[in-house]
């Protein structure tokens, strides 16, 4: 069996704990973190927790994968998923795979890999996750058609169906991403939108400029061509 411990007092802890059939522990391992979650393999040979966010430590938001016939923590890893609502294992392939939220999946191997990393990766940008549409915006110093394609049509998603301050956000991504493409109009649409739902959003000095540039290029248009 497997327990997390949260302990007593103050502060960002916890400990996990692995014992067999005989009470023997085989794992007692402390994190500067608290745990969020655990799952043990169905053949008792596998356990994984999760830690949260913990600013400083190196156990901050990681999952931990042990192997407890061996006693010792074989992979850690970031969580880019987000937090997981359970866990199942295909032992035989050596896979964890990770539960999310909407049904969706990521599945790793023992070494902490994803796999299918792109395939995952599609399937949240489609979904609206702000998360992975701006790690990839933000990694990426150009994007092809089909990826920018693909993008809008997950921020699109996102200003429809999330709560508001995911729609800002989504606007103001949106807005980014045509900014970068060269479309300083829908650009300005974009964070107008974003401004509409929150005031606060950080893009108020970002359009003003791009109105005054248009208006500027309008203006110098206008001298050419008169």
């Amino acid at each position: 069996f497997i327990l997390h411990d949260w302990m007593f007092g103050q502060g960002l802890h916890g400990r996990f704990v692995a014992c067999d059939s005989h009470g023997q522990t085989l794992i007692a391992q402390q994190f500067s973190a608290n745990l969020m979650s655990n799952g043990l393999s169905p053949d008792s040979r596998y356990a994984i927790c999760q830690t949260v966010n913990a600013p400083g430590s190196d156990d901050s938001c990681r999952y931990m994968l042990f192997d407890l016939e061996a006693g010792r923590e074989i992979a850690r890893w970031e969580v880019e998923t987000g937090w997981a609502e359970g866990y199942k294992w295909d032992c035989d392939a050596g896979r964890v795979i990770i539960c999310l939220r909407d049904g969706e999946q990521a599945i790793y191997d023992l070494a902490g890999t994803m796999v299918d990393r792109e395939g995952w990766r599609r399937r949240r940008i489609a979904a609206g996750d702000l998360g992975v549409i701006k790690g990839v915006v933000s990694s990426q110093a150009s994007l092809d058609r089909e990826m920018r394609q693909d993008i809008a049509a997950g921020l699109r998603r996102a200003a429809r169906e999330g709560e508001i301050w995911s729609q800002a956000r989504a606007f103001r991504l949106l807005g980014e991403l045509h900014e970068t493409e060269g479309e300083p109009e829908k650009a300005i649409k974009a964070y107008d939108d974003a401004l509409r739902l929150d005031p606060k959003v950080g893009v108020a000095r970002r359009v003003e400029k791009l109105r005054k540039e248009r208006m500027n290029n309008a203006n110098w248009h206008f001298i050419v061509t008169y």
